[in-house]
């Protein structure tokens, strides 16, 4: 009778994606920070837009990158303009890696996540409306106030 209780059995696990968001996180964002700061180009890291040459619309990510680079300057309203769902994503980005360091600390170690106990189908589902809307949004902005 050497068994451990199912909650401690994914600890080791579920820790290890916890350092990976602490690490992965930031890394990212000096990535978008660089990409945004034409350090490194936009174009070498993900290539030239397909999508957009093909049917002259903006594809549902773009804007993403400009977004997260207002987002770290600070400048929310822009960030909001330039692709919503980035600026979504760049808060839930700061929300998760602020649980996950929080988790990391040995007193609150074995507390459940805030987003396990949400269903991943509704957490994915969610993503996809928040990038469908943003997608019309740009659509929808670029057509109006660009042209």
């Amino acid at each position: 009778m050497n068994q451990r209780p199912a909650q401690n059995q994914n600890a080791g696990a579920i820790s290890v994606w916890r350092w990976i968001v602490l690490i992965g996180v930031p890394v990212g964002w000096l990535l978008i920070w660089l990409m945004g700061s034409e350090i490194i180009s936009g174009e070498s890291v993900f290539g030239i837009c397909g999508f957009r040459q093909k049917h002259d619309l903006p594809c549902p990510f773009c804007g993403m990158t400009t977004s997260a680079k207002f987002f770290l300057d600070g400048n929310l309203l822009g960030s909001l303009k330039a692709q919503p769902a980035g600026f979504i994503f760049c808060i839930f980005s700061i929300v998760v890696w602020i649980e996950s360091a929080i988790l990391l600390i040995p007193a609150v170690r074995l507390k459940r996540s805030f987003f396990v106990k949400w269903k991943l189908r509704v957490l994915l589902l969610s993503a996809l409306l928040i990038i469908l809307l943003s997608w019309g949004w740009k659509i929808y902005y670029e057509t109006y106030f660009y042209d």
